[in-house]
């Protein structure tokens, strides 16, 4: 997917929950149970593996084996795996996996058994993996793996000839192939996505057969850590989160393995020795803290929460600390004055440090609640369950070095907002979004929360719940009063107010979602013969449409669906020699795409005395402008000038208009100046002298 930045940066969101989930040690747990059969006989001493999140630590794997008669019982936290369970004999001949069931009631306490059908044991899938160096050399003793729903569907290390066999059950899906040396580095191939090759490289759903990594180098980097007093703070884990290098067509989110963990020493730090020294741009790093009263305060420069970013144009190193939590409270009541046990109290928080933060308890036999947050917030705080709610504390600050105020709450039946949607072609995979909101942080009349960047940004605490539409494509929130904003399957939303007498809220929404077939056929414009393997990428004018990103088959074409609206297209072949562009009208349904060889442009960026600006960063894309008036970038490029202000930008498109930008940064914050429309039609240009505006 194409991300997109929003008000409301929803993408960002959902990654930082998965990131750290916000579970309590006694929240909901399921426990699934079944029977392992092969050949229609039980099978004992099978292994069975599932995956949940715990507060504070993040993904750890639980493990059982099966009995004498084949039966199993496995115990996950929480109540939404998407990881589903896997199976294998102690031999590794024979396996198989299952899905879990997603429950849609995220606000449920409830402890669930589920019995799961019976698991057929079948031979594996085989993927043979051969890792070698800069030299082309193997590397034995390196970590493989397979990754599926961010879990080790397998994890093996390569022999002495530097080869690795994965073994997996047909018809799990797969995210990568990745392998790790410490001292040598990282790679790996990421897998096709919803049947559509995205990438030349993408491996097919259901692979067998070999492939080849190769572990080039590393760039060594490392991570301070300060106790809230300034001093060193040894103990504490970091892991690396997102990896990408150049031409893979995706990245690689790894799971939280324990092989890529560094702790930090006596000095505070940690160091880290795998990275790949190609990595594009640089890397996040999540932090391991014991205590629940801590938190890291990030240096990131897009969000600064709990996490430290190191970008390579910047710095090898950074330093990264802890801060100390508040700890907030109150009591629950029923409306006759009895106290309510056992009901959800969340606070949701937002910064002008951070990023947005969400905490969860729930209340005790006397109704009483406590739970920690970050200081030097704005929070909205709630309380509800499948049948209570209260009127929310909007617009609550709750200030370092101040005692917060007791927050109270009186329960009243809760709101109903449900409805349906028509017009998808599956309901198994699209969700519906509600978000409840606080008033925007400018409109509060009390003074104001620190500002430690001057950062001019509005403040906006919200909750937010997302669930799948059920079979029949019906949904169902419950909630208490308050101002709310409802996403839609196709991403538009609709924003309502519950009163105190609004029990009730229906919705119908009728979804054109990826519904209309089209053909892209992808040429080269000097010889008239299909392209194999070339990429395209697809924008939409409609913010809220469907982008597409796809690879032609051995014919040149791309079969896939996108929602209505006019498309702009995009493709580079896979040698990246040639390249072309074109657009899509809304009533067409067959694209035709005709590549040129790229371009080279050379220029020297001056000031308005026509002096060279040097070591200038520059951004080079194709503008595209949506119907609600926002743009957006299909393709960039950056450059950087030399000490004459010269610059030369490489595979540039030809007879399509680009924007050249200066990238303009301060105090972490960056900017785009606009410096000139460019257009070639020529293979080799020399723009001379390029003034800033």
């Amino acid at each position: 997917m194409v991300f997109r930045t929003h008000a409301i940066a929803i993408c960002f969101l959902v990654v930082h929950c998965f990131c750290v989930s916000m579970l309590w040690s006694d929240e909901p747990s399921t426990t699934y149970h079944g029977k392992v059969l092969f050949l229609d006989r039980p099978v004992e001493n099978v292994k069975v593996r599932g995956k949940h999140f715990i507060k504070g630590r993040g993904p750890e794997s639980v493990a059982t084996k099966t009995g004498a008669d084949g039966t199993f019982e496995i115990s996950l936290q929480g109540n939404q795996h998407f990881a589903p369970l896997l199976f294998e004999t102690s031999d590794g001949t024979l396996f198989s996996y299952a899905t879990l069931t997603r429950d849609s009631r995220k606000d449920s306490l409830k402890k669930q058994r589920v019995a799961l059908p019976d698991i057929v044991l079948a031979p594996p899938k085989v993927i043979r993996v051969l890792v070698v160096d800069a030299n082309q050399r193997p590397v034995p003793d390196a970590n493989v793996y397979l990754q599926a729903y961010y879990a080790a569907a397998c994890q093996v290390k390569t022999n002495d000839d530097g080869v690795a066999v994965l073994r997996y059950p047909a018809g799990l899906t797969n995210q990568t192939v990745g392998a790790m040396k410490p001292k040598a580095g990282i790679d790996y191939r990421s897998f096709e996505v919803l049947d559509q090759k995205t990438h030349p490289e993408n491996l097919e759903q259901g692979f067998e057969g070999e492939v080849k990594l190769c572990l080039n180098g590393v760039k060594n980097v490392s991570i301070e850590i300060l106790d809230p007093s300034g001093k060193p703070l040894p103990g504490i884990a970091f892991r690396p989160w997102l990896m990408e290098k150049p031409n893979h067509g995706d990245h690689w989110n790894l799971a939280g393995y324990p092989e890529f963990f560094r702790t930090s020493d006596e000095n505070g730090v940690a160091h880290f020795d795998m990275l790949a020294i190609d990595q594009k741009i640089g890397v996040d790093f999540w932090s391991k803290l014991d205590r629940e009263d801590w938190f890291v305060v990030g240096n990131g420069l897009d969000h600064d929460d709990e996490r430290a970013t190191i970008k390579w144009n910047e710095a090898d190193n950074v330093t990264v600390h802890v801060k100390e939590m508040m700890q907030i409270g109150g009591r629950v009541i029923h409306a006759d004055g009895r106290p309510a046990k056992d009901v959800r109290v969340s606070a949701h928080g937002s910064f002008h440090y951070a990023s947005w933060f969400n905490a969860e308890s729930k209340t005790d036999a006397d109704g009483n609640w406590k739970t920690w947050v970050k200081p030097d917030g704005y929070y909205l705080v709630l309380v509800k369950d499948d049948q209570f709610a209260a009127t929310a504390y909007d617009g609550v600050c709750f200030l370092e070095g101040e005692k917060p105020a007791t927050l109270d709450f009186v329960l009243e039946p809760a709101r109903r907002i449900h409805g349906r949607v028509d017009g998808l072609e599956e309901t198994s995979s699209a969700y519906v979004m509600l978000q409840q909101a606080a008033k925007e942080y400018h409109s509060l009349p009390n003074r104001p929360l620190p500002n430690p960047k001057n950062s001019n940004r509005s403040i906006n605490a919200f909750s937010q719940v997302s669930i799948p539409l059920q079979k029949d494509g019906t949904f169902e929130f419950k909630v208490g009063p308050g101002d709310f904003i409802i996403w839609d399957t196709d991403r538009k939303t609709q924003k309502f107010t519950l009163g105190p007498g609004d029990l009730v809220k229906k919705f119908e929404f009728g979804s054109v979602k990826i519904t209309i077939p089209i053909t892209i056929k992808v040429y080269s414009a000097e010889s008239d013969e299909p392209i194999a393997n070339a990429s395209v990428i697809c924008k939409s004018e409609d913010f809220f449409g469907n982008d597409l990103r796809a690879t032609t088959n051995v014919s040149g074409e791309i079969k896939s669906k996108r929602a209505s609206g006019t498309m702009h297209a995009l493709s580079i072949c896979k040698e990246r020699s040639l390249g072309g562009y074109a657009i899509l009208p809304s009533e067409d349904l067959e694209l035709e795409i005709a590549l040129w060889p790229l371009a080279t442009i050379r220029g020297t960026l001056v000031d308005k005395t026509k002096t060279p600006i040097a070591n200038a960063e520059l951004r080079f894309g194709i503008e595209l402008k949506y119907k609600d008036g926002t743009t957006s970038n299909i393709a960039t490029n950056l450059a950087k000038t030399n000490e004459d202000g010269v610059f030369e930008l490489e595979g540039v498109v030809q007879g399509i208009v680009h924007k050249l930008y200066r990238i303009q940064k301060q105090e972490g914050l960056e900017s785009y100046e606009w410096v000139s429309d460019i257009l070639t039609t020529e293979t080799e240009s020399d723009l001379g002298s390029i003034k800033m505006k």
